[in-house]
């Protein structure tokens, strides 16, 4: 009787656990998103902020800007295929079909061997075949639990790495681009603070005290501006106008190419030449002397 009490058990506690490991999937990307990368010296912590802001067509595929910490140039876009649980990222470059990674699946199970790639980052670009090692269920900051995805490099040499280690929702808990890449507050870096709508997700105080979104304030700060583009839909330039003063005007293409970029003596009204540029989509990136930018879509005809 008790074989069949413990076995009965053991169907239990397996299915459950079954049951926890195939929970709706939590998307890595939502409206805004925000991590907090911090690294350690014999000096102390320093802490670097990136972003998505702003969405983009490119191919007719839509993406998310990444921005912020060394993502500057804008030519990394971010996108999810929810339904398959896999995340993509696309370097914009000279090329006619510009180079797209698969970041993350979240499909894998414990014991798959995938290849992993660290694009653009401290980490080699192909680190070769990872191992799933394990798939575990840990709560964040909401107090529900997620899947942390633990791999192991076939070749450690070769990875630059002895681990890494995904969050689903979050990425990488080394940097977003760097799915190879190993935590590390000595190295590249260790995942502090992830945010969500400017909701805390992810939080690691190891190292810092709290976790605020820095592009949240930003943003909040640009919406307290009475800032305008006129018009948006143009056929020779358009006119910003501003109560805060203006210091730089970009106007970017859709494969990020900056095109136009005009340093600004702190003014607060601007009129923007685009009669030498070709007819399509633009972006027009403002940045204001608090430090704070605007992004305004234009349609040039």
């Amino acid at each position: 009787m008790s074989n069949l009490l413990n076995q009965f058990i053991l169907i239990i506690l397996f299915f459950s656990s079954f049951i926890g490991l195939s929970q709706n999937y939590t998307p890595l990307l939502n409206d805004l998103n925000e991590w907090h990368l911090t690294t350690c010296n014999g000096n102390g912590c320093t802490t670097r902020n990136y972003f998505t802001d702003g969405d983009t067509l490119v191919g007719g595929v839509e993406y998310k800007i990444l921005d912020g910490f060394h993502f500057i140039s804008r030519t990394f876009l971010i996108r999810e295929d929810v339904m398959n649980r896999k995340v993509y990222l696309k370097i914009l470059t000279s090329d006619i079909t510009p180079n797209e990674y698969l970041l993350y699946d979240f499909y894998l199970s414990e014991g798959d061997i995938v290849p992993l790639f660290n694009p653009i980052s401290p980490f080699p670009d192909e680190p070769g075949n990872f191992s799933l090692d394990s798939i575990r269920l840990k709560p964040l900051f909401d107090g529900d639990e997620y899947r942390h995805f633990y791999f192991s490099p076939i070749d450690p040499v070769l990875a630059n790495s002895t681990k890494a280690v995904w969050v689903e929702g979050v990425g990488s808990l080394s940097l977003l681009n760097a799915a190879g890449g190993e935590p590390n507050y000595l190295n590249a870096g260790f995942l502090t603070c992830c945010f969500k709508d400017s909701e805390l997700f992810y939080a690691n105080l190891d190292s810092i005290n709290e976790c605020i979104p820095d592009y949240y304030l930003k943003t909040n700060e640009v919406k307290k501006v009475n800032l305008t583009v006129r018009p948006t839909l143009i056929t020779e330039g358009c006119s910003i106008k501003s109560d805060m003063q203006i210091i730089n005007v970009k106007v970017l293409a859709l494969n990020g190419l900056i095109v136009v970029d005009h340093i600004v003596q702190h003014e607060f009204e601007f009129n923007v030449n685009m009669n030498f540029i070709s007819s399509g989509v633009y972006f027009v990136r403002i940045t204001l002397n608090n430090g704070s930018e605007k992004t305004i879509k234009v349609i040039k005809y």
